[in-house]
Parts: structure tokens; C-alpha cells; sequence
């Protein structure tokens, strides 16, 4: 009866991966309607004269607790950024790092200028006590915004501008750190934990891995949906019935009668340059001016040589937001920027391309931990997921295409 079922999952992004996972460990064989030519969402990278551009600077946090449940890390090869990071500022550059991790790294950590030491003092104590609180209790916890939790942390407002502030803007793409606490603490506790890594073929590799896991999903590409209506799915190529379907898109974008506010999302630009090849050190670099339209640098080939080709360097910059400017003057202005920053001479800093991302990380309130069955039902037999249900993150994702996929085969099963 099973195999009868007709279950559609529309996006092949991680949540509609990660559902179709779920429903074939059931018995199911699903099929998922993708709207591009290949599976991923947000997550992807293209491959061109032997660089690899990720769409957006994005890292996998190993200590997710979805990572070890869906992902093989040995096979995807990661390359761990040092923990820690480069502060550019003023003509200088100076780190801040975890000498707990990095031992050689002692005298590095006691003196550098980025904080006080009453400051260092309190990072570790906040490290080790969300290493000791659960995840559970993190998002049970009563939300605040992230500046008003690091200030009630006693932290400084030269650790907050130095460190904080540039650190996860970058993670978070606003400026203000209005972000939920919950979904503060639970990052930090994250890199507290593991490393942030990228697999060796960029971070397409992650849903790449999670497409080899299927065995009897039909993935069909180009499909794009236009209206779900009287249980069945309208696309530019057909019309699909169904018995069960999880929406993994934007769901008012396809159902006419959805009531819930319309997603909102925060903005990113993402470009890359080369340089000649430099060993840079690892390190995510942040720009803590707020004269600056650069907010972090990573040399990527640094971390993983396979990013580039062995003679160049890959650069990846990120700018929160998006700059009304015209693109040639933005290339312009972050070349003239990386020059100064990284004192290299403006010639050696070729442009390789821009990735301008409009829908780079859902709007969220409230994080929560888990979806509720009310939270992700449209109606019997339809379900939603995506990490704008609980929190924009990888594990976010991941929670929710596993918890979606268990409330429709329950109602399946009904």
C-alpha cells in the first residue's frame, strides 16, 4: 500500500531531502518537484576554470546535532576554519582565538588587543557554560535580543564592536544584533563544540551526499510549482495528485487560501576575487568599521586548497544587506577596501564574480527547537517545512524536513 501512495515533496532543497530520507526509511517512495536544475535550495556551488564558489559564505557547524543523524563527514572531507578570529581595523590586524584549542596560540590570546582581559575571562566562562546547557534548555530559555544578552554578560562594548558584532552579522546578515539570544546561544555553543568546516567539492557536497542516500525518490528538475488546489500539485510540466505533500517553498507563493504572514528574509551580497597565491591564516577575518561595506573575509584555498587552482588564492567577501549601488562601483569599492585591509596592491586583486542573495536567511522571531504538528499542518495530508519554521540554520533545515516527513506518515498511516 505504501508504494501506492502517491507523495509529493515540493523542493529538493536540505528540508526536502531530508523528508524524502525520512519517507523511504517508511516505505515511501516519493517524488520531488524542484524548481532548478539541481538539488541543494540555498545550499550550492558552482564549479568554473578550477575555482569553486559557494553561493553565499557558508560553513557546516560539525557539532549540529542533524549532522550526525543525516551526514557522513569523513566522506565529505572537511577542512576546519581556526578556531578564533582576525580582526582588521585601523591598519591592523590582530586575533582573537581559543587557546583551549590552540595551545600555541597562548600568548597570542592572553595579549591581544581586540579585548580586555576581564572580557577573554568572561568568554570562556560563557564557552563553558553553554557547553554544560542544553540545547533544550537554550530554546526554552525566554528570548532577548543578542545585544541585550551579551551586554547583561557583562561583555564590554570593545568586544561587542571588535569581536561580536562583525562575528555574527556574519551569521545572522543584520547588524544590530536584534537576533533572538536563543539562536545566539545555540551557535556559540556550536562552535564551542565543533569546528566550522567546508567539505572539500564546496558546500554542494552536503545535499549531493544527502541525494546519494535515496534509492526510490524520482527527483524531477525544471518543475517548477504554480498552485496546489483539490489534491493536486499544478507545475509548468503537468499536474501531479497526491496523497501526502510536504512544501518545503515558500507556501503562499502556491496556496491560495495560506493566511500566515508571508516569509520575510535578510540579504547578502557574496563576491569573490583572486590574488596571487599567499598563505593567508585560516582564520575568518572581520571588519568591525561601520565605514566599511566589507563585513568578513575568508581565503577559502587557505582552508581547502580545492577551492582554487594552485597558483590563486579565493577570496570570499561578504556584504550584509544589499548595497543600492550600481555593481560595478560595489566591485570597485570592495577591491579598493581588500587592498587596504590585506595591503595588497589594488593590480593583484582580480574579480571573479558576485552572488547577490535576496533570500539568504528567513526572519525569525521566536527559534524554536522542534515543530510542532499545529506549526507545520496546512491540512490533512500537507504539511510545511523549512528552517523559517524554527530558525534559519543548516540543523534548522534538517529539524524540520525529519519532523514534517513523521507527521505526514502518521496521518498516512490514519
Amino acid at each position: 500500500m505504501k508504494k501506492d501512495r502517491k507523495i509529493i515533496v515540493i523542493g529538493a532543497g536540505i528540508s526536502g531531502l531530508i523528508a524524502a530520507i525520512e519517507l523511504e526509511k517508511q516505505g515511501f517512495a516519493p517524488t520531488i518537484l524542484e524548481a532548478t536544475d539541481r538539488v541543494g535550495g540555498r545550499v550550492k556551488t558552482d564549479y568554473e576554470n578550477g575555482f569553486q564558489f559557494d553561493h553565499g559564505f557558508q560553513v557546516l557547524l560539525t557539532a549540529y546535532p542533524e549532522v550526525s543523524r543525516y551526514l557522513d563527514l569523513k566522506s565529505l572531507k572537511l577542512s576546519n576554519f581556526k578556531p578564533g578570529a582576525t580582526i582588521y581595523d585601523s591598519g591592523k590586524s590582530n586575533r582573537l582565538v581559543d587557546p583551549l584549542r590552540q595551545p600555541t596560540e597562548l600568548f597570542t590570546a592572553a595579549f591581544s588587543p581586540v579585548a580586555s582581559l576581564q572580557d577573554k575571562l568572561k568568554m570562556w566562562r560563557l564557552t563553558e557554560h553553554l557547553k554544560r546547557t542544553s540545547v533544550e534548555d537554550i530554546f526554552n530559555a525566554t528570548s532577548i535580543t543578542t545585544l541585550e544578552y551579551l551586554e547583561q554578560q557583562g561583555f564590554s562594548q570593545r568586544i561587542i564592536r571588535n569581536f561580536f558584532r562583525p562575528f555574527f552579522s556574519g551569521i545572522f546578515l543584520e547588524r544590530e544584533l536584534s537576533t533572538s539570544s536563543r539562536l545566539f546561544q545555540f551557535i556559540f555553543k556550536m562552535f564551542a563544540e565543533g569546528y566550522a568546516a567546508i567539505p572539500a567539492k564546496g558546500m554542494q557536497a552536503i545535499p549531493d551526499q544527502l541525494l546519494s542516500r535515496l534509492n526510490k525518490t524520482e527527483v524531477r528538475y525544471n518543475t517548477r510549482v504554480e498552485q496546489v488546489k483539490d489534491g493536486q500539485v499544478h507545475t509548468s510540466s503537468g499536474d501531479f495528485p497526491f496523497d501526502g505533500l510536504i512544501i518545503t517553498s515558500a507556501p503562499g507563493e502556491i496556496l491560495s487560501d495560506y493566511k500566515s504572514p508571508a516569509i520575510e528574509f535578510k540579504s547578502t551580497v557574496n563576491l569573490y576575487f583572486t590574488t596571487p597565491k599567499k598563505r593567508g591564516d585560516g582564520y575568518i577575518g572581520l571588519i568591525p568599521s561601520s565605514s566599511s561595506l566589507i563585513n568578513n573575509i575568508s581565503v577559502l584555498s587557505d582552508v581547502a586548497a580545492g577551492y582554487a587552482p594552485a597558483d590563486s588564492n579565493l577570496l570570499s567577501v561578504s556584504v550584509i544587506g544589499t548595497p543600492e549601488i550600481d555593481e560595478t562601483e560595489l566591485n570597485e569599492t570592495i577591491r579598493a577596501e581588500l587592498a587596504t585591509i590585506l595591503k595588497l596592491d589594488l593590480p593583484h586583486i582580480q574579480h571573479l564574480r558576485n552572488h547577490k542573495i535576496k533570500f539568504a536567511l528567513p526572519i525569525v522571531d521566536e527559534p524554536v527547537m522542534n515543530l510542532t504538528r499545529e506549526q507545520s499542518r496546512y491540512d490533512k495530508g500537507i504539511y510545511l517545512a523549512g528552517d523559517y519554521l524554527l530558525g534559519g540554520s543548516l540543523n534548522g533545515a534538517m529539524v524540520s524536513g525529519r519532523q514534517s516527513a513523521a507527521f505526514l506518515i502518521e496521518d498516512l498511516g490514519n
